[in-house]
């Protein structure tokens, strides 16, 4: 029971930071149609955009870097809790190993 209470846990949690993931077309249009936005809303100058745009781009790519080094912590530690069997499951069931029919909701 344990057990399947741990897995459960687990995977509601990975499926939380996959969704938080800034992947996919989608998401980097409306990213890119926010920047946009914000610039226009700013009145930017063409010096201003290029400067904002090089900050904006690296602060994706931080949060990019971040994020995987956090989920190689998390396997890390999941190696160590979990059993061969349990860990196979788990890779299994990882939302970005299914296939996805269709643009994801949120």
């Amino acid at each position: 029971m344990k057990t399947k209470l741990l897995t459960a846990t687990l995977l509601i949690s990975l499926s939380a930071v996959s969704m938080a993931c800034p992947e996919g077309n989608n998401q980097r249009q409306h990213g890119k149609k926010h920047r946009q936005h914000v610039q226009k809303m700013l009145n930017l100058t063409d010096d201003q955009q290029k400067k904002f745009e090089a900050v904006t781009q690296q602060e994706r790519e931080n949060r990019e870097a971040l994020m995987q080094k956090n989920h190689q912590q998390t396997q890390a530690k999941l190696v160590k809790i979990l059993s061969p069997e349990q860990m196979k499951i788990l890779e299994e069931n990882r939302p970005e190993k299914k296939k996805r029919k269709g643009p994801r909701l949120r």
